[in-house]
Protein backbone atom coordinates (compact mmCIF):
# COMPACT_ATOMS: atom_id res chain seq x y z
CA UNK A 1 0.00 0.00 0.00
CA UNK A 2 1.77 3.44 -0.92
CA UNK A 3 2.67 5.50 1.75
CA UNK A 4 2.27 9.05 2.00
CA UNK A 5 4.37 11.07 -0.28
CA UNK A 6 7.58 12.96 1.00
CA UNK A 7 7.29 16.32 -0.92
CA UNK A 8 9.62 18.41 1.32
CA UNK A 9 13.13 17.91 2.77
CA UNK A 10 12.37 18.54 6.68
CA UNK A 11 9.48 15.91 6.52
CA UNK A 12 12.05 13.68 4.66
CA UNK A 13 14.69 14.12 7.28
CA UNK A 14 11.82 13.99 10.34
CA UNK A 15 10.77 10.43 8.41
CA UNK A 16 14.40 9.35 7.83
CA UNK A 17 15.57 10.38 10.99
CA UNK A 18 12.75 8.03 12.57
CA UNK A 19 14.05 4.93 10.49
CA UNK A 20 11.52 5.03 8.03
CA UNK A 21 13.18 4.38 4.59
CA UNK A 22 15.44 1.47 6.24
CA UNK A 23 19.53 1.18 6.02
CA UNK A 24 20.69 4.71 6.91
CA UNK A 25 23.41 6.80 7.95
CA UNK A 26 23.92 7.33 11.64
CA UNK A 27 22.40 10.55 12.53
CA UNK A 28 21.66 13.29 15.45
CA UNK A 29 18.87 15.39 15.11
CA UNK A 30 20.50 18.78 16.30
CA UNK A 31 24.19 19.78 16.49
CA UNK A 32 23.61 19.94 19.95
CA UNK A 33 22.33 16.23 20.03
CA UNK A 34 25.85 15.25 18.56
CA UNK A 35 27.36 17.43 21.11
CA UNK A 36 25.18 15.66 23.81
CA UNK A 37 26.45 12.01 22.25
CA UNK A 38 30.29 12.77 21.85
CA UNK A 39 30.50 14.13 25.31
CA UNK A 40 28.65 10.79 26.69
CA UNK A 41 31.06 8.91 24.58
CA UNK A 42 34.02 10.80 26.23
CA UNK A 43 35.96 11.73 23.21
CA UNK A 44 34.87 7.96 21.79
CA UNK A 45 33.60 9.48 18.31
CA UNK A 46 37.74 10.81 17.24
CA UNK A 47 37.67 8.01 15.20
CA UNK A 48 34.71 8.93 12.70
CA UNK A 49 34.44 11.72 10.33
CA UNK A 50 30.80 13.53 10.40
CA UNK A 51 28.79 15.89 7.43
CA UNK A 52 26.36 18.65 8.32
CA UNK A 53 23.91 17.99 6.46
CA UNK A 54 20.80 20.75 5.81
CA UNK A 55 16.58 20.11 6.04
CA UNK A 56 17.12 22.87 3.30
CA UNK A 57 16.49 21.17 -0.15
CA UNK A 58 19.90 22.72 -2.11
CA UNK A 59 21.35 23.50 1.34
CA UNK A 60 24.79 23.38 1.74
CA UNK A 61 26.36 20.30 3.30
CA UNK A 62 29.67 20.40 5.03
CA UNK A 63 31.17 16.70 4.59
CA UNK A 64 34.83 15.34 6.68
CA UNK A 65 34.42 16.55 9.53
CA UNK A 66 36.68 15.71 12.49
CA UNK A 67 35.41 15.52 16.07
CA UNK A 68 37.13 18.76 16.93
CA UNK A 69 35.84 20.73 13.87
CA UNK A 70 32.51 19.59 14.78
CA UNK A 71 32.86 20.53 18.63
CA UNK A 72 33.92 24.03 17.08
CA UNK A 73 31.08 24.18 15.35
CA UNK A 74 28.84 23.17 18.02
CA UNK A 75 29.66 26.52 19.75
CA UNK A 76 29.04 29.03 17.45
CA UNK A 77 25.34 30.46 16.74
CA UNK A 78 25.45 29.14 13.53
CA UNK A 79 25.31 25.58 14.48
CA UNK A 80 22.17 26.54 16.71
CA UNK A 81 20.18 27.11 13.42
CA UNK A 82 17.00 23.89 13.31
CA UNK A 83 17.80 23.48 9.83
CA UNK A 84 21.49 21.55 10.35
CA UNK A 85 21.63 17.74 11.59
CA UNK A 86 24.52 15.52 11.79
CA UNK A 87 25.09 12.10 10.68
CA UNK A 88 28.51 9.88 10.21
CA UNK A 89 30.16 10.17 6.95
CA UNK A 90 29.93 7.05 4.95
CA UNK A 91 33.09 5.35 3.99
CA UNK A 92 33.54 6.63 0.63
CA UNK A 93 37.04 5.40 -0.18
CA UNK A 94 34.73 1.68 0.12
CA UNK A 95 32.00 2.92 -2.45
CA UNK A 96 31.00 0.30 -5.26
CA UNK A 97 27.89 2.62 -7.12
CA UNK A 98 26.17 5.79 -5.75
CA UNK A 99 23.22 7.67 -7.52
CA UNK A 100 19.31 8.08 -8.18
CA UNK A 101 16.97 5.37 -8.53
CA UNK A 102 13.09 6.01 -9.88
CA UNK A 103 10.56 3.77 -11.73
CA UNK A 104 10.27 5.56 -15.49
CA UNK A 105 7.76 5.28 -17.61
CA UNK A 106 10.18 2.59 -19.61
CA UNK A 107 10.97 0.94 -16.21
CA UNK A 108 13.37 0.93 -13.63
CA UNK A 109 15.84 3.95 -14.01
CA UNK A 110 19.43 4.72 -12.38
CA UNK A 111 22.06 7.70 -13.00
CA UNK A 112 24.95 6.59 -11.11
CA UNK A 113 28.42 6.63 -10.47
CA UNK A 114 31.20 4.47 -9.69
CA UNK A 115 33.56 7.29 -8.04
CA UNK A 116 34.27 7.23 -4.42
CA UNK A 117 33.82 11.00 -3.86
CA UNK A 118 30.55 12.08 -1.52
CA UNK A 119 27.67 11.56 -3.74
CA UNK A 120 27.14 15.51 -4.62
CA UNK A 121 30.52 15.28 -6.37
CA UNK A 122 30.04 11.79 -7.18
CA UNK A 123 27.08 12.97 -10.02
CA UNK A 124 29.16 15.81 -11.31
CA UNK A 125 31.71 13.34 -12.42
CA UNK A 126 32.16 12.39 -16.54
CA UNK A 127 32.09 8.92 -15.05
CA UNK A 128 28.44 9.41 -13.92
CA UNK A 129 25.90 7.81 -16.53
CA UNK A 130 21.96 6.75 -16.63
CA UNK A 131 20.98 3.02 -17.40
CA UNK A 132 17.34 2.18 -18.51
CA UNK A 133 15.67 -1.22 -17.84
CA UNK A 134 17.10 -4.28 -18.15
CA UNK A 135 20.47 -2.83 -17.92
CA UNK A 136 19.47 -0.80 -14.71
CA UNK A 137 18.22 -4.21 -13.34
CA UNK A 138 21.36 -6.01 -14.05
CA UNK A 139 23.92 -3.43 -12.64
CA UNK A 140 22.07 -3.15 -9.68
CA UNK A 141 21.55 -6.72 -8.48
CA UNK A 142 25.59 -6.78 -9.66
CA UNK A 143 26.16 -4.27 -7.14
CA UNK A 144 23.89 -4.04 -4.35
CA UNK A 145 23.55 -6.90 -1.66
CA UNK A 146 20.50 -9.07 -2.15
CA UNK A 147 18.14 -7.18 0.81
CA UNK A 148 19.33 -3.95 -0.30
CA UNK A 149 18.53 -4.97 -4.18
CA UNK A 150 14.83 -6.33 -2.62
CA UNK A 151 14.17 -2.95 -0.18
CA UNK A 152 15.07 -0.48 -2.71
CA UNK A 153 12.26 -2.37 -4.75
CA UNK A 154 9.97 -1.68 -1.59
CA UNK A 155 10.67 1.54 -1.42
CA UNK A 156 9.80 2.10 -5.05
CA UNK A 157 6.19 0.44 -4.72
CA UNK A 158 5.82 1.97 -1.40
CA UNK A 159 6.38 6.22 -2.67
CA UNK A 160 5.50 5.71 -6.52
CA UNK A 161 6.74 8.31 -8.52
CA UNK A 162 9.84 8.70 -5.88
CA UNK A 163 13.61 8.93 -6.32
CA UNK A 164 15.61 7.03 -4.19
CA UNK A 165 18.84 8.19 -3.48
CA UNK A 166 21.49 5.30 -2.01
CA UNK A 167 25.35 4.66 -1.66
CA UNK A 168 26.48 1.01 -1.98
CA UNK A 169 29.89 -0.20 -0.10
CA UNK A 170 31.88 -2.65 -0.15
CA UNK A 171 31.09 -3.73 3.45
CA UNK A 172 27.95 -3.35 5.31
CA UNK A 173 27.50 0.04 6.65
CA UNK A 174 24.94 2.26 8.16
CA UNK A 175 21.90 1.07 10.66
CA UNK A 176 21.33 -2.02 9.47
CA UNK A 177 25.22 -2.64 9.30
CA UNK A 178 24.89 -5.64 11.25
CA UNK A 179 21.98 -6.73 9.11
CA UNK A 180 24.36 -7.08 6.21
CA UNK A 181 23.23 -4.42 4.35
CA UNK A 182 25.83 -2.58 2.19
CA UNK A 183 23.50 0.10 1.21
CA UNK A 184 22.25 3.25 2.26
CA UNK A 185 19.30 5.50 1.48
CA UNK A 186 19.80 8.96 1.73
CA UNK A 187 16.94 10.05 0.00
CA UNK A 188 13.45 9.12 -0.92
CA UNK A 189 11.76 12.12 -2.37
CA UNK A 190 9.10 13.54 -4.65
CA UNK A 191 10.02 17.37 -4.55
Amino acid sequence: MPQRPVLNKPDFVRRYQAGEFGNASISWPTVPAWNLYDEEKGGDSDKNLYHMRNRITGGPTIYNLHRNELKRFAKSSWAQRPNWYVSMMAPTHKTVIQGEIRLASGGLEVFYSPVKLPMRDALLDPLATTLRGLQAVMLLRGQMDPQSYDWIQVLLEEYPGHTVEFSTYQDPWGTLADMGYRTVIWEVRLY
